[in-house]
């Protein structure tokens, strides 16, 4: 085995090659990072054809490949950085990717994202909305739900729908401005933060309720 060079080439051509009996040079393999490529289908799959042999470069940061011999270059995903060859990091510390066949698959994410799997190139973990949240703890968050009643979430981010402060209330779900815990009204108060109900407001002592 031996890597091959044509006449009047600067440099011999990527991957180890073998001589095919003692006439033609066969692709054996490539290197970390290239995809090698003997047939019409652009992969090493295909019907063999001796003339379109070659070692494919993966695009750093834009592909990676887990296996040069077998597999093509992929996408990389917007939850990885991409190297070109088979090592990549997580966007986001603390995903949980895994190789499955010639794909990175992420299994889980944590908490505070979903888990975005629609197809291999858009994998990612995706923080929740404003006036939404995942709050599972098994890593396993695939759909973000709204804020419940008596909470909000002004932003987007990782971080859990946030109590409506004392003194405030506030019936509807998936919230997303402070704006909408409504103040409890004059010389009325609640015990507790997060409160759902105009009941939940009690008037002061010296005071009553007065309805018309």
């Amino acid at each position: 085995a031996s890597a091959a060079s044509c006449r009047g080439a600067d440099s011999p051509m990527v991957g180890t090659w073998e001589r095919d009996n003692g006439r033609r040079y066969l692709l054996k393999s490539c290197p970390e990072g290239y995809s090698l490529i003997n047939s019409t289908s652009g992969t090493s799959t295909g019907s063999f054809e001796h003339d379109v042999q070659n070692c494919k470069q993966c695009v750093v940061g834009q592909e990676y490949i887990l296996n040069p011999n077998t597999d093509k270059c992929q996408i990389c995903p917007p939850g990885l950085e991409c190297t070109g060859g088979n090592s990549y990091i997580p966007v986001i510390p603390g995903s949980v990717w895994e190789p499955e066949g010639a794909v990175l698959k992420l299994r889980s994410c944590p908490q505070g994202y979903r888990t975005y799997t629609f197809t291999d190139e858009t994998q990612e973990c995706q923080p929740c909305g404003a006036g939404e949240e995942c709050e599972s703890s098994s890593d396993s968050c695939q759909v973000c739900t709204e804020c419940a009643p008596g909470q909000y979430k002004d932003s987007v981010g990782k971080h859990l729908c946030r109590d409506c402060p004392p003194n405030t209330f506030n019936p509807d779900h998936g919230s997303s401005a402070l704006s909408q815990c409504v103040a409890c009204p004059q010389n009325s108060f609640t015990a507790l933060p997060g409160r759902t109900d105009p009941e939940d407001c009690v008037c002061g002592i010296q005071y009553y309720a007065a309805f018309p």
